[in-house]
């Protein structure tokens, strides 16, 4: 469970970096906004624009398809995938995404979830774990590696 915890939190950072690149580059207007789906500011840097993909999506099936793919058990499985679909389309029916953010979001987080299994998998016995580290005055990053 614990290496299972670690794979999801690499999926996770993993995923939400591709993601947070892509909501900036791309800048979609949120369907709350009112300027609809085929409005674009790129490098806005601005909430309202940052809807493509789904960051609260990638997350949820970036973090089940780790789940799903580590315990064979096809209940799991449903339900890891069941609950990230019910916050894909809670970011829909909350106006802050449209359909192909949602979408595209879980997308990323599953290749993201499989390929972080897949590695780990044919790589047992060695990793490195990357995290964030940030305090008032310092940020940074942190790494552990196991050879």
């Amino acid at each position: 469970m614990k290496d299972t915890a670690f794979l999801a939190a690499e999926s996770f950072l993993a995923a939400n970096a591709v993601t947070t690149v892509l909501k900036y580059s791309i800048g979609r207007a949120r369907p709350y906004t009112g300027e609809g789906r085929a409005t674009f500011k790129p490098f806005s840097f601005k909430n309202t624009h940052a809807s493509f993909p789904s960051g609260h999506t990638t997350s949820a099936f970036s973090i089940a398809s780790v789940f799903a793919a580590r315990y064979d058990s096809t209940a799991l499985g449903i339900l890891a995938y069941g609950t990230a679909s019910l916050t894909a389309l809670q970011r829909i029916y909350s106006s802050m995404h449209w359909p192909t953010d949602v979408f595209a979001g879980a997308v990323i987080g599953t290749v993201t979830g499989r390929a972080v299994v897949r590695y780990a998998k044919d790589h047992s016995g060695k990793s490195v774990l990357l995290l964030p580290v940030y305090q008032p005055g310092y940020s940074g990053v942190t790494a552990s590696v196991r050879f």
